[in-house]
């Protein structure tokens, strides 16, 4: 009893010194964040400290009003008119505190900044359409994404900087991971949510730098593992029983949505396609693990793999079988040039 008074006593003095940290970091980052902001109006526009303290109260004043509109919950076509007024007033005071050179500075500071937002929104827009056109087995996709990311970060760093191309891209797919049923069906507060989408692409972005690594198979699939294991604990940690086994209910069915919608399945041949594939990964097995000479167990392999494939056409249709087929091969293509890379390394 006194064991269980004791630990309750620390992670109770353990959780109390975090709020506490928690309550002085807020008001230590908008410190840093507000002195940052006067020194950037010193060495851009050269305002003196009377000025800075007016445009301080501009600012708390156009946040106070923005705050404002965002608290009645309007649709964009009536919320985004009053935003412009609020700026636009905003605007309008600054250029009374400031002299018309600072002010002509700041407007084209300003006009430059919506420019590269501009030319930054178009970038992430074609980035996502092209990571939306995959259409690869997982390992593929995953490999196929990193070179999308590496592509479109250096478009970006052309004109923001490597760094904060790197961030708007990490983003752009934490925003598209929250937007993914497994995350949204949950319907998690925004900042939980945000955590969720984080969570889900430090994982696909780990698991496509495992994909490259030369290892063996065995090796691979241990790390792999670890990693979906992690992955699998930090979202528990994060949400909690209830939600992660709503969670884990909604991310297991991801593969029986994308052969539903990619290849028409219905229920009934979903289920009999994983106990096909399971039937033919154990024959596989099998074959490995024997003792046959190496051109025996290829052959094995393979029969394993015809088997599959006459097994599936007796239960799709023509139609489904084709899509199948085309994927499949596309996916024993790739299987086969990363493994000449890896020679080749």
């Amino acid at each position: 009893m006194k064991r269980i008074l004791l630990t309750f006593i620390l992670l109770s003095a353990g959780l109390m010194c975090m709020t506490m940290a928690a309550a002085q970091t807020l008001p230590d980052q908008k410190a840093a964040n507000k002195a940052k902001f006067h020194a950037k109006l010193v060495s851009e526009y050269g305002l003196t400290k009377q000025q800075m303290a007016q445009v301080d109260a501009l600012v708390k004043t156009k946040r106070e009003q923005l705050k404002a509109v965002k608290a009645l919950k309007l649709p964009p076509t009536e919320s985004h008119p009053r935003k412009m007024a609020v700026n636009a007033a905003y605007r309008e005071k600054l250029q009374k505190v400031m002299t018309a050179d600072q002010f002509a500075k700041f407007t084209a500071n300003k006009t430059k900044h919506e420019q590269e937002k501009a030319q930054k929104k178009a970038v992430l827009t074609q980035y996502r359409q092209e990571v939306n056109k995959i259409d690869l087995p997982v390992v593929a996709a995953a490999t196929a994404q990193t070179q999308l990311i590496e592509k479109y970060e250096t478009s970006l760093a052309s004109f923001i900087g490597l760094e904060a191309a790197r961030k708007a891209i990490y983003k752009s797919d934490v925003n598209t991971a929250r937007a993914m049923a497994a995350i949204r069906g949950l319907q998690l507060p925004k900042k939980t949510s945000r955590q969720m989408g984080k969570l889900k692409v430090d994982y696909d972005r780990a698991f496509a730098a495992l994909q490259s690594q030369v290892i063996t198979p065995a090796e691979k699939k241990s790390k792999r593992q670890e990693l979906e294991e992690n992955y699998n604990a930090q979202v528990h940690d994060l949400i909690g029983d209830a939600p992660y086994s709503t969670w884990l209910a909604i991310h297991d069915g991801a593969q029986e949505r994308y052969m539903m919608g990619h290849f028409g399945f219905t229920r009934e041949q979903y289920l009999k396609y994983v106990e096909i594939e399971n039937s033919k990964a154990v024959e596989i097995l099998a074959a490995k693990q024997s003792n046959l000479p190496l051109p025996d167990k290829q052959a094995k392999v393979q029969a394993a793999k015809d088997k599959k494939a006459a097994n599936l056409q007796a239960i799709l249709t023509p139609d489904q079988f084709n899509k199948w087929r085309a994927y499949n091969i596309q996916s024993e293509a790739q299987a086969q040039q990363n493994r000449a890379n890896k020679r080749g390394q």
